[in-house]
């Protein structure tokens, strides 16, 4: 559900950007990753990371440039395209393999632990349910600062109570 949910919204939360020109998605409005942009932005890289640390396949998020080439992610602060459409792509594809990689778990793989490194460096391990627990509970954070930057704009991005969405 909450995979299924995070795809519906975040296609919600795009088509609702494109009211707006490039310039004010790019513009430091002080939110914590400045712009509107920069927020979803950091969601592409941190949901990559997850998908990867849950699933291990590179090929679930590899990032493509317009070029064709693998996109290196360094940082949370990295700014991986100044394209919103590049990064409108990557959202959808990281979506559509975040529910094929939810849909394709068993109780088995809910029970393992992921191996994590924290930003200072401490060697972590967390349960898959943890994680997953996390990852979404992230993506409604960072959503909630973008529909917040979206209103600030004028900008009506509709309804994002996932009860009124049928996943």
């Amino acid at each position: 559900m909450q995979a299924k949910y995070n795809l519906k919204i975040n296609e919600q939360l795009y088509q609702a950007c494109v009211q707006l020109t490039e310039e004010h998605i790019k513009q430091d409005k002080g939110a914590f990753f400045g712009s509107l942009f920069n927020t979803l932005n950091h969601l592409i890289i941190a949901d990559s990371y997850w998908l990867y640390k849950c699933c291990g396949d590179k090929s679930k998020v590899a990032l493509l440039d317009g070029a064709g080439k693998p996109v290196a992610i360094k940082s949370v602060n990295d700014v991986l395209t100044d394209d919103f459409s590049i990064l409108w792509r990557w959202r959808r594809q990281l979506d559509e393999n975040i529910v094929e990689f939810i849909e394709g778990l068993s109780e088995r793989d809910i029970a393992q632990e992921i191996n994590h490194t924290t930003a200072d460096g401490v060697e972590t391990r967390y349960s898959l349910t943890k994680v997953l627990t996390h990852f979404f509970n992230h993506q409604t954070h960072h959503r909630g600062q973008a529909t917040t930057l979206l209103s600030q704009m004028n900008v009506d991005y509709g309804c994002t109570d996932l009860l009124v969405f049928d996943v």
